[in-house]
């Protein structure tokens, strides 16, 4: 068990849960990133938590482990969760089901329409890229300070 914080911790597949939010992490997979013990990883939480309503449209691009999803999920977020490496993608996929949801595999970069608008956009990606897209894509974007 990790705690990111008093109200959300990471949890094994298995291990009793002790916080209001709770997020399953199967343990395989290290090739995802976002675990929750990561600083980055942290800071995006505690963003989603300051900022996510029950209704609010949120996308999480470079979805990695799913974390940063489900705990949008929890707090009552819409989420549309993109992953462009279907390997990564696949951990993710896992970690939704072990958490009681559904996912399909969608690439944001060739189905993003910028008509769709979202209202909070969280993308915590470890690798430097054109993020003009990503920052027009929500009225409130957190982007991690790794990439």
């Amino acid at each position: 068990m990790f705690l990111v914080n008093e109200r959300i911790g990471i949890y094994g597949v298995k291990e009793p849960a002790q916080t209001e939010i709770v997020v399953r992490l199967h343990p395989v997979g290290k090739r995802a990133y976002g675990w929750g013990y990561e600083d980055d990883t942290s800071a995006a939480l505690n963003w989603l938590m300051e900022h996510v309503q029950p209704g609010m449209t949120v996308a999480d691009i470079g979805a990695g482990t799913g974390i940063l999803s489900i705990v949008a999920v929890q707090l009552g977020g819409v989420v549309t969760a993109y992953e462009i490496d279907e390997a990564v993608w696949e951990i993710a996929a896992e970690n939704f089901r072990l958490n009681g949801y559904n996912a399909t595999h969608i690439d944001f970069l060739r189905a993003y329409d910028d008509r769709q608008g979202f209202d909070l956009v969280v993308a915590n990606l470890g690798f430097d890229q054109d993020y003009s897209l990503i920052l027009t894509a929500g009225k409130e974007v957190w982007i991690s300070d790794q990439a």
